[in-house]
């Protein structure tokens, strides 16, 4: 079972869309995705070594958790997930729908 196979077991659901981000620094792809992502108002869980981070729309409406804290039903309920290697990229956006145009 690959990483993103287990990534989908745990949310109980497909993750068929996906960006990557390459960005060149310490924590630049990161950090690329996560103003990505709040752009298109997605909420980022907090980052845990080796591990996904929790993804939710509604950037100001959620707290996301390290992923070893959050339960089965808390993952299932994820829009996606942010994943790779958060220091030095790449990292790859999942989510479980297109995402909306940018806000403002």
């Amino acid at each position: 079972m690959t990483s993103i196979q287990r990534v989908e077991k745990a949310l109980g659901k497909a993750l068929p869309h996906r960006k990557t981000f390459a960005d060149a620094g310490d924590f630049a792809a990161c950090r690329a995705a996560e103003d990505w992502l709040r752009k298109h108002d997605y909420a980022v869980g907090r980052m845990e070594r080796g591990m996904p981070r929790g993804l939710m729309i509604g950037a100001d409406d959620w707290d996301i958790q390290k992923w070893h804290n959050l339960r089965a039903h808390e993952r299932r309920a994820l829009d996606g997930v942010l994943v790779g290697d958060m220091r030095n990229g790449p990292v790859v956006v999942m989510l479980t729908a297109e995402p909306e145009a940018s806000r403002g």
